[in-house]
This record gives structure tokens, C-alpha cells and sequence, in this order.
């Protein structure tokens, strides 16, 4: 899969400072996604991006640690951008190579990423997020990156909100959503099929499926592949436990329509092959 249509201009702190470590966040990687441009603090460019966006948070001395390790993106295109995932790649203090992704996922809730919008996203997930967090707090969760050499950070794939599914996607993010897509499909249609039974059947089918959520693989997980069926499931149990607790405490009504919403969020969005 390309990028050819994607016009985002990702603007990525890549060769700055850590004030903290004293370490040199030493390269970027594009994969060669084209219409793609990573830029640090030091070019002229990213400070001029940068400041539409500041915030009085920002001139916190951990905030600007974090900038440190954060990037700048830009919707160029026209269409909106439904999720997109961001990945770190790095070598930790130990010497163990670490990889992490921060995604972002509008498909349903939440506001999509529009044409001709500016954001900022930091290794602790979106800027937006952090403007209660403490110094302290933010300081003790770079921990890894302060100490870490040979960071790498890359726009790993981006989900249109026309259903268009672009970038190397290395993290695997379009087989994560549409597993959470085929297990809330099936999940719903299971307990579409109860309607009209009493509610305590209902109960017992949610009771069944909560259990199966919290029963714990034996075997290790050897691919990120059995990392998301491990993770999808637990979702399904989650779902269940919301599900429950509605029936439960609001009725019949209130539960049906959260159970709508659930099957919603995960098929409004048509993943094109």
C-alpha cells in the first residue's frame, strides 16, 4: 500500500537535544512514504508550526522535554482522517531495541483528523490530553525514551474516513480494526438472536462471555498477530461487561441502544480492501 494521495506533512523532533539525558535523537524513517516530511526543532520550519499550536502548558521545562521527542502533523489532503498510528522505534538503556505505537482511532467517536488541521503528537499520546498532567508525571513516563539511543519515529499508516487504508503499517493497526470489526459483528449478531428472550438470558449469554474474556492463554504470544486476537477478545469481554451492567441497572431499552452503538462503532467505517 502507498501514500501517493496522502498529502500530510509530518513534522518530527527528530534531531533535538534531550535536555534531561543530554542524548541526540540521532534518525528518522519514512519508509518511503512519498508526499511525507519529517523536520526537528532545528529547522526553521518547525518552530513556525509549533506555534499556532502552543499552549501555556508548553512552557513547562518537562513539556518542552517532551516536544522534544514529539511530531507536528498536518492534513494536507481533502478528506478526513478517521485513525492513524505513529511509531516509535528505538534502541532502551538496556540495550533492547523497543518498538511503540501510538494510535489514534476517530472512527466512531471522537472528532476526525480534518483537512487543513495542525497536531501535535507526543509519545504519550496527543498533546490535547497531557494539559493536567504534572512535570513529575510526564518525566516519569519518558523514562524510556530519556534514556534511549538510535530513535526512529514514523507515520506507520493512516485510515481515511472514505475507508482508504494507506501506509506500511508495520504495527499491523488495519488487521487490529478489522478484527475488532469481525468480533463485534459476531458478538452483536449472537445477542441480536436472543431478542424477545428474557432478560436472564440475556444475562447468562453476557455472564458467558465475560468469563471467556478473563481466562488466561497458556502459551506465550509469538506474533503481534496473536497479540491482537488476545486483545480483541478482552475488548468483546469489556463490551459484554458495559452490555451487563446496562441491562442490569437501566433495562431493556438503554441496552439495546448501547448495543447498537457498540456494532456501530467499529462498522461505521467500511476498511476498503
Amino acid at each position: 500500500m502507498t501514500l501517493k494521495t496522502l498529502a500530510l506533512i509530518v513534522a518530527g523532533s527528530l534531531f533535538a537535544e534531550n535536555t534531561c539525558a543530554g542524548q541526540v535523537v540521532s534518525a528518522s524513517q519514512t519508509h518511503g512514504i512519498p508526499d511525507v516530511i519529517f523536520v526537528g526543532p532545528s529547522d526553521a520550519t518547525f518552530g513556525e508550526r509549533l506555534l499556532p499550536l502552543h499552549t501555556p502548558e508548553m512552557n513547562i521545562a518537562a513539556y518542552q522535554t517532551l516536544l522534544n521527542y514529539s511530531i507536528i502533523i498536518e492534513n494536507r489532503g481533502t478528506r478526513p482522517i478517521a485513525a492513524y498510528a505513529i511509531r516509535y522505534d528505538f534502541v532502551g538503556p538496556s540495550g533492547t531495541p523497543v518498538v511503540s505505537t501510538i494510535t489514534h482511532d476517530a472512527r466512531w467517536a471522537g472528532t476526525k483528523f480534518a483537512p487543513g488541521q495542525t497536531r501535535i503528537v507526543t509519545p504519550l499520546g496527543s498533546v490535547d490530553g497531557l494539559t493536567r498532567a504534572t512535570s513529575s508525571g510526564i518525566i516519569s513516563k519518558l523514562n524510556p525514551l530519556l534514556g534511549a539511543t538510535n530513535i526512529r519515529v514514523s507515520l506507520d499508516s493512516v485510515l481515511f474516513a472514505d475507508g482508504q487504508f494507506a501506509g506500511p503499517d508495520a504495527s499491523q493497526v488495519r488487521e487490529k480494526f478489522l478484527a475488532q470489526t469481525h468480533a463485534t459483528t459476531t458478538f452483536v449478531a449472537e445477542l441480536t438472536q436472543l431478542e424477545g428472550q428474557p432478560d436472564g438470558v440475556l444475562l447468562a449469554k453476557l455472564d458467558a462471555v465475560i468469563a471467556a474474556s478473563k481466562v488466561q492463554r497458556a502459551a506465550p504470544y509469538k506474533t503481534r498477530s496473536d497479540v491482537i486476537v488476545e486483545r480483541v477478545r478482552q475488548r468483546v469481554g469489556m463490551d459484554a461487561t458495559r452490555l451487563r451492567r446496562t441491562l442490569a441497572k437501566s433495562g431493556r431499552a438503554k441496552y439495546e441502544v448501547l448495543r447498537q452503538a457498540l456494532l456501530e462503532r467499529d462498522t461505521a467505517i467500511k476498511i476498503k480492501k
